[in-house]
């Protein structure tokens, strides 16, 4: 785990989109934004970890190219848990953004 984010994990990021970082950064220097969170080792550990647990498959169709981790929710972002993350292939993630919808059928892991 790097320093810059802390041995434990993130404990504030930037969930609520329309506020911009320089405001939480003002009010609290200690702040990682989303979007550095996201670039972060501890991310990239923790969505590796996600695409072992699927097999480096999409979990809406099953495909194996271009694969993604993407949040299912943010209840703790920073310190995710396994059940917290989806994988889904580039087309699906796509389609899930802009529908802002994950079937229910998708099954967690």
């Amino acid at each position: 785990m790097s320093e810059e984010f802390g041995a434990e994990c993130i404990a504030t990021c930037l969930i609520d989109n329309h506020l911009s970082d320089d405001w939480y950064e003002e009010f609290d220097p200690g702040f990682v934004s989303y979007k550095e969170y996201i670039k972060s080792p501890e991310w990239k550990e923790r969505a590796d970890a996600a695409k072992e647990r699927a097999g480096y498959r999409c979990q809406v169709c099953n495909k194996s190219d271009r694969i993604e981790a993407h949040h299912r929710n943010y209840d703790h972002l920073g310190c995710e848990l396994s059940e917290d993350i989806i994988v889904l292939c580039h087309k699906c993630h796509e389609l899930f953004s802009k529908s802002k919808i994950i079937p229910r059928w998708v099954i967690s892991y």
